[in-house]
């Protein structure tokens, strides 16, 4: 009878209490698959560190070259895009919940749900190219100027994700990791170069005109994507 009793107090005490997921990568490697698909395509990698038990440091770094471009960029000569990436991601701790028995499943970085603080920064660089035509007598002189300008863009955004690992055959978290992500922000955009010294103020914001000289405001933002990763 006392060990009838003491085995459903233990029964008891396990179906109730938390458990936590053991998973000993703190570190990971991120490949960026929406920057593949964005606007301003780059290659972009990134490392992902703890800074606390549930917190941890994200920087991601990206190129793009006028071979990678799509849109209005490909009819620019020599562009060039640098973007960096760099977030403070804050994990819930709550992997995920087994409400029927009443476990709670926890973990640590870099795996759960979280959410992020994100400071975007991206230049892209490139030369427009221009005719003059200068009268010359009777006649005139065709000339094609090149032009070089600058397109900076500052972002802050307020993310919510989830990373998880696949499952082994064993059901245990892989080092394979995803990252899926949406957030909402602000970002000030700035396009300058050397023949507009002032602000155009006539000059719209947003996904259109994004290249005029002289464009500077402040728009609304929105940042979604995919990352793989893979564990250390």
């Amino acid at each position: 009878m006392r060990s009838l009793f003491l085995l459903l107090f233990t029964t008891s005490l396990a179906f109730g209490q938390d458990s936590t997921i053991a998973y000993k990568h703190r570190y990971a490697l991120k490949f960026d698959i929406g920057a593949l698909i964005d606007i301003d395509r780059t290659v972009q990698v990134g490392l992902e560190f703890p800074i606390s038990r549930r917190t941890s440091w994200q920087t991601t770094l990206g190129y793009g070259w006028n071979g990678l471009m799509s849109g209005e960029l490909r009819d620019f000569d020599d562009a060039k895009i640098l973007r960096m990436r760099n977030e403070v991601r804050f994990y819930t701790g709550r992997y995920r919940t087994n409400r029927y028995r009443g476990i709670a499943f926890r973990t640590v970085p870099p795996l759960g749900n979280y959410w992020a603080l994100e400071l975007l920064t991206k230049q892209i660089n490139y030369r427009d190219e221009r005719e003059i035509n200068y009268s010359y007598g009777t006649g005139f002189i065709k000339q094609t100027n090149y032009t070089a300008r600058q397109r900076y863009v500052m972002g802050l955004h307020v993310k919510a994700g989830r990373q998880f690992a696949l499952p082994r055959a064993d059901k245990s978290p892989d080092r394979l990791l995803i990252d899926i992500f949406a957030g909402a922000g602000i970002r000030y955009i700035n396009v300058v170069g050397r023949d507009v010294p002032t602000r155009n103020e006539d000059v719209r914001m947003g996904m259109y005109d994004r290249f005029e000289l002289g464009a500077v405001g402040i728009i609304p933002s929105l940042t979604l994507g995919v990352k793989v990763g893979f564990a250390l």
